[in-house]
């Protein structure tokens, strides 16, 4: 029988796990493990802060998450929202027109979407048209 030691270094955070889970929101595929969202008209590849609040909206789709503890975990008020407004953007961007994210005045921000875990990379047609270059939106 071996004897299997497991240091700090060798555990995976379940944070980091989430992180690195494709997902969907509606018709858009997710990837965070690559930074890409992919939807009906075009993919964008965002800034990996970015992507950390949408995952973070993600994991608490249809609930409130404050802004407060949002901002304890992304730094100032004005990346923050700066970020919310480029995934804005993004899903414009690749052909969405519904409003993934509600503004809840004085408390924070919600996403209005189903969320469906998948098992690893964005799949799917669009895969291979994914721009893997260092650009962001």
């Amino acid at each position: 029988m071996a004897n299997i030691m497991s240091t700090q270094a060798d555990r995976i955070d379940m944070d980091e796990t989430r992180r690195l889970t494709s997902f969907l929101l509606d018709q858009i595929e997710v990837d965070p493990s690559t930074n890409t969202m992919v939807g009906p008209a075009d993919e964008v590849r965002v800034e990996p802060r970015v992507m950390e609040i949408l995952c973070q909206l993600a994991d608490s789709s249809g609930e409130v998450v404050l802004r407060e503890d949002m901002l304890d975990e992304y730094g100032s008020d004005e990346g923050l929202t700066r970020a919310i407004s480029i995934l804005r953007k993004s899903f414009k961007k690749i052909g969405v027109e519904k409003k993934f994210i509600e503004t809840i005045p004085k408390r924070g921000y919600k996403l209005v979407a189903d969320v469906v875990q998948l098992g690893g990379g964005v799949s799917g047609a669009n895969q291979g048209g994914i721009d893997q270059g260092n650009e962001y939106v």
